[in-house]
């Protein structure tokens, strides 16, 4: 049996018919062994910056003050004042041609009186004779003219610490523009170095401004007023609106513009006649059209409300009332509605 064995097992090795052996497994390593690559971690996104939040600009209410004009102690309106964020006195500082500045007495007192006590801007027009004779224009008419004309005005700005210097020129020759812009860019440039601001008092009409000057005007006084629709009602909404209309096609911008509201009223004809508001009884203006007494057509305060809110919805930078003396100085007056509702 042995012998059998053994021969048996012998065959079997030489025909490979022997039972197979399970293929080694692999040794595994040891999970401490194992060598992998380090990938670095991604990076922490950084926080989104908090995006700012809009603020609004402000929105200004101021009025002009003829020096000239004053006939009775600046007490009596010192309520409308108080409600302004600046008053522009005009009719007291001119420019003669010299090219120098004549200040007037009356100028001169109402500064002393109210410096100190609100932000004064001033006017400085030509001077009434060269209006006339159509020779303002000849004091810019040269480079050395300009640069006389821009020193003392600002010299005079600075004597008298004002925030403003404003321009009412009515009206260049058509010829006159190009050396009146060319002057507005140099005033603005000796105005700039002190922190004062130049603003022009336009009508909207006519005017021939470089884009230069444009650019350099920190804010347009819009003259509003005097002008007149079909029914002869004079400075309405509509009339409001065609002269904002008016600037911003001429390349301003609306936070360079200040609307212009008048508290006087004018006859439906047009005549010239100008009525101050102070004068008409607010009795009278309750019937169907607040805006109409007799056959005077004025700003009521709904209506200077009215633009009030068309000027912030256009983003222009305040409103304006031409002017001080003219407006009442109770619970009616325009400035004081206007101020309660910036």
């Amino acid at each position: 049996m042995r012998l059998l064995s053994l021969l048996l097992t012998a065959v079997l090795m030489l025909t490979g018919c022997s039972r197979s052996q399970p293929p080694a497994q692999e040794e595994e390593t040891p999970p401490s062994s194992v060598i992998t690559e380090e990938i670095p971690e991604p990076e922490a996104e950084p926080e989104p910056e908090p995006v700012p939040e809009e603020t609004e600009s402000e929105f200004l209410l101021f009025s002009y003050l003829p020096v000239a004009s004053l006939s009775e102690p600046l007490e009596n309106f010192q309520t409308n004042i108080d409600a302004l964020d600046y008053l522009i006195l005009n009719t007291g500082v001119y420019w003669n041609s010299e090219g120098n500045l004549e200040i007037s007495d009356d100028f001169i007192s109402v500064w002393e009186t109210l410096h100190g006590q609100t932000e004064l801007w001033c006017t400085v027009n030509p001077k009434g004779e060269l209006i006339r004779e159509q020779t303002a224009g000849t004091v810019l008419d040269t480079a050395e003219e300009r640069k006389q004309l821009v020193q003392s005005i600002a010299d005079f700005a600075a004597e008298y610490q004002l925030s403003g210097i404003d321009i009412d020129w009515e009206f260049p020759l058509e010829t006159e523009w190009a050396d009146f812009s060319a002057f507005l860019v140099e005033l603005e440039a000796a105005l700039s170095s002190t922190d004062v601001q130049l603003s022009l008092a336009l009508y909207p009409e006519d005017i021939s401004l470089s884009q230069q000057a444009i650019a350099a005007l920190d804010r347009v006084h819009v003259m509003a007023y005097d002008q007149f629709d079909e029914q002869g009602f004079h400075s309405t909404l509509q009339t409001a609106q065609e002269a904002i209309d008016y600037f911003i096609d001429l390349g301003f911008a609306p936070s360079q513009l200040c609307l212009g509201i008048p508290a006087y009223g004018r006859p439906l004809d047009g005549s010239a006649q100008w009525v101050f508001y102070r004068d008409i009884d607010p009795e009278s203006m309750k019937g169907k059209n607040p805006n109409l007494v007799g056959d005077i057509y004025f700003n009521s305060p709904s209506l200077a409300l009215q633009k009030q809110e068309l000027a912030k919805e256009e983003k222009l930078s305040g409103v304006m009332v031409y002017q001080l003396l003219c407006d009442r100085t109770d619970q009616n007056s325009l400035i004081y509605t206007l101020s309660l509702s910036q």
